[in-house]
């Protein structure tokens, strides 16, 4: 599935609208997918974009000084703003876009102190660096979602015997293209943390120990990446 974006703007003059269309088109060129209220059907209400937000990966909002009036004012008339209610929703997916002046006169409050995309010389270096690392998170998601959607897994041993395993996530390293799930036997050490194992996914359902040591070094950065720690 390509990774869908959501881009949040209102709109403004030509050259505003320009350097809009010239990010979409960046991030299309960059595999993935794009949606904005043009893509909203006449006579549908405009409370259903937070459905396709819902549905996005992220949402990108293009913030300006006129952006943060209507946002902090919750005044939004037929643009789609993000407003604190909805970023509160989950926070994580949206990110803030600077397209004029600077952060103190263009970002809403909840933007604040947030990284962002700076666009404001129209450079593609930032966005696609950002389209990049949406297209890894992606595919890493996409491709555990199998395993931790059956919650646990059973492994079978050399000597024929069984045994049922807690799967907390799975992920594919995008470099080499191996698969790893992570599972748990809910046991813990004494400083009362819990154990993880760690094995290799072959032809989706075979799995193997982890040897090489510098596979586990890459191993050990991916899980501290995904948060299993």
């Amino acid at each position: 599935m390509l990774p869908r974006i959501f881009i949040s703007y209102i709109k403004e003059d030509e050259e505003y609208r320009e350097q809009i269309q010239k990010l979409i088109r960046t991030l299309k060129m960059q595999g993935l997918t794009v949606i904005t209220t043009d893509d909203i059907k006449f006579g549908t209400r405009f409370s259903m974009y937070k459905e396709q937000i819902e549905e996005c990966n992220f949402v990108l909002c293009i913030c300006t000084p006129k952006y943060k009036e209507k946002a902090d004012t919750n005044r939004h008339g037929s643009d789609v703003v993000i407003s604190s209610d909805i970023y509160k929703v989950n926070e994580s997916k949206f990110i803030p876009v600077l397209l004029k002046e600077d952060e103190e006169n263009s970002f809403p409050i909840w933007a604040k102190n947030k990284k962002y995309i700076d666009y404001r010389n129209g450079s593609d270096k930032e966005l696609i660096y950002f389209a990049r690392a949406v297209n890894k998170y992606v595919e890493a998601y996409e491709s555990r979602k199998s395993y931790e959607e059956s919650e646990s897994i059973i492994i079978e041993h050399s000597d024929g015997t069984c045994e049922r395993k807690n799967v907390v996530c799975a992920f594919k390293a995008i470099d080499t293209g191996d698969e790893y799930v992570v599972y748990t036997e809910d046991e813990k050490n004494r400083k009362g943390e819990a154990i993880i194992f760690v094995s290799k996914i072959i032809n989706t359902s075979e799995l193997i120990s982890i040897e090489d040591e510098e596979e586990w070094k890459r191993v050990k950065r991916f899980l501290w990446e995904l948060g299993v720690k």
